[in-house]
């Protein structure tokens, strides 16, 4: 009996760790959508499904398929809130709502991701998003604002640089 468990035990192990390679090579493989829903349906319980739902949201995201893309990072948040990737599926949540044109939303939730992410290598990221949604609804002296505030928090880097030639240009525009 003991034996016959121990070759059961192995058997499932075998074949589990044998799924999640098949998963694994599948991911890196796929470059459609098509590809990406294929591996949630064939391995959904690996850690590969995560990763090829993100990249489904993506896929459809850069379709023009904004409320699908939106429905999907929704669903990763839903079922993955715990996952290294659940802060960028947040972030792309929001993108997904500023490219459906809900740009007062987006405006006010790139805000909130950059209060609760402000460690978050996607913080200036959402920033720089906030305040070209504010430039949008030509509320150039809000935009000004997080544009400085954005210089201030992160000077010297890449995103800084960005905001302030931004910054030019809304301060052009308020005169």
């Amino acid at each position: 009996a003991v034996c016959a468990f121990f070759l059961v035990d192995r058997y499932l192990k075998s074949s589990r760790i044998q799924k999640e390679t098949e998963a694994d090579a599948a991911l890196l493989m796929a470059g459609s959508a098509y590809d990406y829903q294929n591996i949630l349906d064939d391995y959904g319980s690996t850690p590969a499904a995560p990763l090829a739902l993100m990249g489904l949201a993506r896929q459809t995201f850069n379709a023009g398929q904004y409320e699908e893309a939106d429905a999907l990072y929704s669903k990763f948040l839903k079922k993955y809130s715990k996952h290294e990737m659940a802060v960028q599926a947040e972030f792309n949540q929001i993108t997904c709502r500023e490219a459906l044109g809900q740009i007062g939303d987006a405006h006010l939730l790139y805000g909130e991701f950059v209060k609760n992410h402000k460690d978050s290598y996607l913080a200036p990221l959402a920033m720089i998003a906030q305040a070209r949604c504010l430039e949008s609804l030509s509320l150039l002296a809000d935009a000004k604002e997080v544009y400085e505030d954005l210089v201030f928090s992160y000077p010297g880097s890449s995103w800084a640089q960005m905001a302030e030639a931004n910054l030019t240009v809304v301060e052009s525009r308020l005169k």
